[in-house]
C-alpha cells in the first residue's frame, strides 16, 4: 500500500514537476536558500532514504507498518503542509539554516542555550552528511527525530503496561500538535527526544526498578535541559513522591536510588539558579515576574498580572495551569492555525474531563498515573506563567507535555474499561 502510494506520488511529481517546483519556489520565498527547487528535491531523496531505513532497522514486525504510516504522515506534513506555514511566517528555522551555511563553526555553545545548540547541530548535519545546503533536508532530518521521540515514548509506555497498544502509537504519531511541532527545524524535536528518553527511563523504573533506568533518565534530562535549562528541574521533581510510593526494595536500595535522584536534582537546580543568577527568594520572584511578562507580544499576547509575593503566584496558578494545558480555545486566535489549535484543545479538554470523571479513583493505585499526573501539574504550573501571556507560543510549548497528557487520559480510560469488564464478569458469575 505504502509502496503504491509512493509510486503514485513519484509519477504525479514527475508529470507535474515543473508546475510543482514553481509552486515550491513561490511558497518558499522567505527561505534563505539560493536554489529552492534543488533544495526541495534533495529533501525528497532524503525522505525516501529514511523510508528505506525503516525497512532495514531491526524493529518488531508489528511496529514496522505503523511507523511507515506515521513517517508518511510526517513527510506530508514536513514537505507539503508546512510550506504554507513557511510562506506566511518568518521563522527561527531560517536562522538555523543560515548558520549551517557558514564555512566554519565558531564554538560558543553553552549548556542550556538552545538556539546555539540547534545552530551547531544544523551546521554539523550540513557539513558531515550529504545535505547539500538544503533547508528542507534539515527539516526532514529533524522531523525523523520527532518520529523517533514518539516511538521511544511508546516503547516505554508498553514496557510499563506489558501490552502492545498500537492504537496509542497512532495517537502519539498522528495527534496534530505533536505531528506538526515535532517536524520543524528547531528546538522542539530535539527537546521532545530528550523528554521521550527520560520518560522511557521512568516507565522502566516503575516497571523493573532497574538502576540502569536512572542513567536513561539522566541522559534524557541532560539532552532536554541542554535546549531548555529548566527542563531538568521540572521533570525531576515528580519522581520523588512516586518513587517512595512504589518502591518495595530494601532501605539501602531506596536510599541509593533517592541519593542519585537527589544529586541529579541538585545539579539541575544549580544549573538553573546559575543561569538566571538567582541567589534569593526575592530574586526568584523578580525573575518569574520578568519572564512571565516578556512574551506578551503579538496578536495572541495578553499580559500577566504583577506578582508581589509567592501568594500572588499561587492565586494565579489555576488560571495559568489551565492556559498551559488547554488554551487557546475556539475563538481566541482567529487565524487558521489558531482555529485548528482551538478545536484540538477543546476536544482534548473534553476527553480529559471524561477520563478524570470515570477514572480518577485509579490515580493513587497506578504508579504511572501518579507520576504522569504529578508531572503534568508541575509542568503546567511553571509554564502557566509563560503560556498565559502568549497563546500562540502556548501551542508550541505544550509539545513537551502532550505525550504525557495523552498517556494519562489513555491509561485512565483503559483502567475504567477494564474495571467495567471485571464488574460485568463478576456480575455474570453470580
Amino acid at each position: 500500500m505504502l509502496l503504491t502510494a509512493t509510486f503514485i506520488f513519484a509519477f504525479a511529481f514527475g508529470y507535474f514537476q515543473s508546475l510543482f517546483l514553481h509552486i515550491i519556489e513561490i511558497l518558499g520565498f522567505r527561505i534563505p536558500s539560493p536554489h529552492i527547487q534543488t533544495d526541495y528535491v534533495t529533501a525528497l531523496l532524503w525522505a525516501i532514504a529514511l523510508t528505506l531505513l525503516l525497512f532495514v532497522l531491526p524493529l518488531p514486525q508489528n511496529h514496522r507498518k505503523p511507523l511507515l504510516i506515521l513517517w508518511a504522515a510526517r513527510i506530508g506534513t514536513t514537505l507539503i503542509a508546512m510550506l504554507f506555514y513557511e510562506y506566511k511566517y518568518g521563522l527561527d528555522a531560517y536562522s538555523y539554516f543560515k548558520y549551517s551555511l557558514n564555512d566554519s563553526f565558531i564554538w560558543r555553545v553553552q549548556f542550556g542555550y538552545g538556539t546555539e545548540i540547534i545552530s551547531w547541530i544544523s551546521w554539523l548535519l550540513n557539513h558531515y552528511l550529504p545535505v547539500n545546503n538544503s533547508y528542507h533536508t534539515l527539516k526532514v532530518i529533524f522531523s525523523f527525530t520527532g518520529l523517533l521521540a514518539a516511538y521511544i515514548f511508546y516503547r516505554g509506555f508498553t514496557l510499563y503496561t506489558q501490552k502492545e497498544r498500537i492504537s496509542f502509537l497512532y495517537l502519539l504519531g498522528l495527534f496534530p500538535s505533536i505531528l506538526f511541532w515535532s517536524s520543524i527545524l528547531g528546538k522542539d524535536p530535539v527537546t521532545l527526544l530528550g523528554i521521550a528518553i527520560y520518560s522511557f527511563g521512568v516507565f522502566w523504573l516503575l516497571h523493573a526498578h532497574s538502576p540502569w533506568s536512572l542513567l536513561t533518565i539522566a541522559f534524557g534530562l541532560f539532552l532536554a535541559s541542554s535546549i531548555r535549562v529548566w527542563s531538568g528541574l521540572i521533570f525531576l521533581i515528580p519522581l520523588f513522591p512516586v518513587y517512595f510510593k512504589i518502591s518495595s526494595h530494601s532501605i539501602f536500595k531506596k536510599l541509593t536510588y533517592t541519593t542519585i535522584i537527589t544529586i541529579l536534582l541538585l545539579v539541575f537546580s544549580n544549573t538553573f539558579l546559575t543561569e538566571f543568577n538567582i541567589e534569593s527568594s526575592t530574586e526568584l520572584l523578580t525573575r518569574a515576574q520578568y519572564h512571565s511578562r516578556s512574551w506578551s507580544r503579538g496578536g495572541s499576547g495578553q499580559e500577566v498580572p504583577e506578582f508581589h509575593s509567592f501568594k500572588d503566584m499561587l492565586k494565579f496558578s489555576p488560571k495559568g495551569i489551565f492556559t498551559a494545558l488547554f488554551r487557546p480555545l475556539p475563538g481566541e486566535i482567529n487565524n487558521f492555525f489558531g482555529v485548528f489549535a482551538g478545536f484540538e484543545n477543546l476536544i482534548l479538554f473534553i476527553l480529559f474531563l471524561y477520563a478524570i470523571y470515570y477514572g480518577s479513583s485509579f490515580i493513587k493505585k497506578d504508579p504511572a498515573l501518579l507520576w504522569l499526573g504529578s508531572l503534568i501539574l508541575t509542568w503546567a504550573f511553571v509554564y502557566g506563567f509563560i503560556s498565559y501571556q502568549n497563546l500562540g507560543s502556548a501551542v508550541r510549548f505544550k509539545l513537551q507535555i502532550m505525550p504525557h497528557l495523552l498517556a494519562f487520559i489513555y491509561l485512565l480510560l483503559q483502567n475504567h474499561r477494564q474495571d467495567k469488564i471485571k464488574s460485568f464478569t463478576r456480575g455474570a458469575q453470580t
